[in-house]
Order: C-alpha cells, then sequence, then structure tokens
C-alpha cells in the first residue's frame, strides 16, 4: 500500500511539473506618460519589470528630451556641454543617414523652427512667425554644420545650432525597450510610445499582433480612435506620422507639426498620413516624418530604395474629407 502511495504521489509529482514548465506564461501590462506623451507595453514574463521599463524611459529622458532643462540635449543646445553620450550619438549617426538619404526632408536641427512655429519647449504661439524670424532661425539649420569628433564631442559651426530628436527619439526608445525585454527572456511583447510600435511573438491570444492604422480624421483626441486598417506583425516595427491631431490654430489657420526644414515653414503636405513599417522604431519613426514632409512620388521612390522597409501613404481625395491609400509592394495586406 506503501509502495502504491508513493508511486502515486510520484506520478502526481511529475504530472504537476510537467503541468507548471507548459502552463502559459502570464502577460504583464504597463502603461504611464512619458515625453509628453502615453506609453503601453504588454509582455509575456512570469514577473513584471515595471523597474526595467521606469529605468529605461528614465535615461532616453536624460540623455534626449528638449522638455528636460537638465538633460544631455537641453546642455548641448544651450552650449553648457559639447559631450555627448551612447544615446545622443546613436540618433545623432541614424539622422544624418536619414538626411542624407531623403535629400534633406530630415534634419533634426530644426529646433529653433519647431520653437517657432509653437511646438518646443516654448509651447504654443499667437501669430505667426515674421519672414525675418524665420529667416533669422534658417542661419542655424542644417545638420552639415556640426560633427562629433573623435573624442566624442559635439562640434558646431555656430554654437546657436540646436537639436530636437522628437522625431526620431520615441521610436529609439521603443527599440531600446525591446532590447531590454529580450536581455530578460521575453520574446513576446507588443510596445507603444506616442504611437510608435515594437512587436515580437504571439499577442495573449497566440495569434500575431494586430495592430490599428489610424484614418486621418482631425481632431485632438487621443484616447478614442476610428480605425482605417489593422495590419497582423509578429516581428517589426510600426510608426504612424501625421498632422491630423499634433496641430494648433495662429491667426485663424491650422498649422501642423511638420515642417520642411528647407524653408522653415510648415511642410505643404501630398500626404494626410504615413505608416512605415521597418528593422527598427528609430528608421520607422525617422522616415514616417521625412516621408510627410515629401511629395508621394518622392517619398515611394525613396523607400523603395530601403532594403526591409515598406509603406502606407494616406494622400487626400478632393474636398469632401475622402482619402486614398497607397502603399509599397511588400506592405502588408491589410484588414479592416
Amino acid at each position: 500500500m506503501k509502495d502504491f502511495v508513493k508511486a502515486t504521489l510520484s506520478v502526481l509529482l511529475i504530472l504537476f511539473s510537467i503541468s507548471a514548465c507548459t502552463s502559459p506564461m502570464p502577460y504583464q501590462h504597463a502603461e504611464g506618460m512619458t515625453w509628453g506623451t502615453t506609453f503601453h507595453i504588454t509582455y509575456s514574463s512570469n514577473a513584471p519589470l515595471d523597474d526595467s521599463i521606469k529605468a529605461v524611459l528614465s535615461t532616453i529622458d536624460n540623455s534626449l528630451s528638449p522638455f528636460n532643462d537638465k538633460s544631455l540635449l537641453s546642455g548641448i543646445n544651450s552650449g553648457a556641454t559639447d559631450s555627448t553620450d551612447t544615446f545622443f550619438r546613436k540618433v545623432f549617426s541614424e539622422s544624418v543617414y536619414i538626411n542624407r538619404i531623403s535629400g534633406g526632408a530630415f534634419d533634426p536641427t530644426i529646433a529653433p523652427i519647431i520653437d517657432l512655429w509653437g511646438f518646443g519647449p516654448k509651447g504654443a504661439i499667437s501669430a505667426t512667425p515674421t519672414d525675418a524670424q524665420i529667416d533669422s532661425a534658417m542661419a542655424y539649420v542644417g545638420i552639415d554644420k556640426c560633427h562629433i569628433n573623435s573624442d566624442n564631442r559635439i562640434v558646431k559651426k555656430t554654437p546657436y545650432t540646436q537639436f530636437n530628436f522628437s522625431a526620431i527619439a520615441k521610436g529609439f526608445g521603443c527599440d531600446l525597450l525591446a532590447q531590454m525585454l529580450e536581455r530578460n527572456g521575453v520574446k513576446n511583447f507588443i510596445i507603444e510610445i506616442g504611437g510608435e510600435i515594437v512587436v515580437r511573438g504571439t499577442s495573449p491570444r497566440k495569434t500575431p499582433w494586430r495592430v490599428m492604422i489610424d484614418a486621418p480624421i482631425p481632431g485632438n483626441d487621443t484616447i478614442i480612435h476610428e480605425g482605417m486598417a489593422v495590419i497582423e506583425a509578429d516581428s517589426c516595427a510600426i510608426a504612424t506620422s501625421g498632422n491630423y491631431r499634433n496641430y494648433h490654430l495662429v491667426d485663424s489657420t491650422n498649422i501642423g507639426h511638420t515642417m520642411n526644414p528647407a524653408t522653415g515653414r510648415p511642410a505643404k503636405l501630398d500626404m494626410l498620413s504615413v505608416t512605415i513599417i521597418a528593422p527598427t522604431c528609430m528608421l520607422a519613426d525617422a522616415l514616417a516624418t521625412c516621408c510627410m514632409a515629401m511629395p508621394l512620388d518622392s517619398a515611394i521612390q525613396l523607400i523603395n530604395t530601403i532594403p526591409n522597409v515598406e509603406a502606407l501613404f494616406v494622400t487626400p481625395m478632393g474636398n469632401e474629407g475622402k482619402w486614398m491609400v497607397h502603399t509599397t509592394p511588400g506592405f502588408p495586406e491589410r484588414s479592416r
């Protein structure tokens, strides 16, 4: 009888062990505010990684935030330091690359232009900038006016050149969070910061993650969205840029946040929105921004020259609030 009990207990312990090993890993969730926008992260892990998530977000904020007076970026912009860190050098290098392949449509040195039009740390404006103000600010714009030397110090031709990496930093942050999760053994996750997204693996339903692309409907409501399409993904980065939510009224005119680095003025847009799928979110984020400032044909031509990158462009059709969708050949089939 004792042998039978022992045998039964052994079988039960083995079955319990097998069950414990094969039971599905729970999904954790983290959300909050960072860099003036929201973030949402869902990931499979036996234990929450909240402290690690906060550490990554805080480190990026201390390096690249134009809204943090004590950040490294603010120190570089004010002339208080010329030292750089790994994060600054990474986004600077990527910005130089995107600036080159886009013919200057992407340029993080437009910080004074962003401020002039009311989208920077100084806040909204009450009147349209004058031509003289724009010309004065444009004298300091141009990423070719600066470089990082062998001592990892930023060298500017003029001390008044300033940087704003907002068009690339959210994507970079998503990439760093993805790297942190992967270092902790997480294989299934979705990271979203202000609309920039990285996905890996599967959702809690054991299916690819479903990502909604917003319809380009004007409005400042960031809670309620109307979906235009849904794509399924399991290993990529996705970024969308559009003026339909980030704009303000100046002299009775809606001013969008997409600036033309060549003119110092809001870009005259062929686009309502651009969605990019790329290997990294930093690349997707920057390309979505610069394509917004380009003619449709030029944007499509640019994306077709970059390996493993696809795009969806939304352009206006008439004056009735309708739009047309254009995609590169490899963009995933969409479903509503």
